[in-house]
């Protein structure tokens, strides 16, 4: 059985280039471990409003937040060394921030080279014409949406009963 890392992240804006990873949460499709880690922003003034009130930041949650190297350090500790493939859903969203940040921390990637993006997968198995919003696909598939403020573990737990469901 192929080893998946499901990853959602909450960030601060929608680009890459600008704003930054504010959480992470992960699934193993393997074991159903999960992982989850806030991480401490630099540039909070930066940040768009509408972003940080999705996913319900406040800076006294963010206190004991890890450092962004830190984080990622946490991360490639529970994804481990046997390169599992990287899946998230809208993946090149995710993607943009996460390799970024592991060349601006100058850490190893630790997933295999190949992506997998689950939006696709949803795109190819459902009905033409549904809106493939993560919230509108957990629904048709009888899988419980995240709540109205996003916290990462939540989505790549949403995103993890959709991949069962779908695969």
């Amino acid at each position: 059985m192929t080893n998946i890392i499901i990853i959602d992240l909450e960030t601060t804006g929608l680009s890459s280039d600008k704003h930054e990873i504010i959480e992470i949460g992960a699934v193993n499709t393997t074991t159903s471990e999960t992982f989850e880690c806030k991480v401490h922003p630099l540039r909070i003034k930066e940040a768009d409003p509408e972003s940080l009130k999705i996913n319900g930041y406040n800076k006294i949650e963010w206190e004991e937040a890890f450092s962004l190297s830190n984080a990622l350090k946490l991360l490639n500790e529970f994804v481990g060394v046997n390169q599992p493939y990287f899946m998230a859903y809208n993946a090149l969203f995710d993607l943009s921030f996460l390799e970024k940040a592991y060349r601006d921390c100058a850490l190893p990637w630790p997933f295999h080279y190949h992506k997998l993006d689950l939006l696709t997968i949803a795109w190819d198995r459902l009905e033409k014409g549904l809106s493939l919003e993560l919230k509108n696909v957990a629904s048709v598939l009888g899988v419980s949406p995240e709540s109205a403020v996003h916290h990462a573990l939540a989505g790549a737990e949403c995103a993890y009963q959709i991949y069962k469901k779908l695969i």
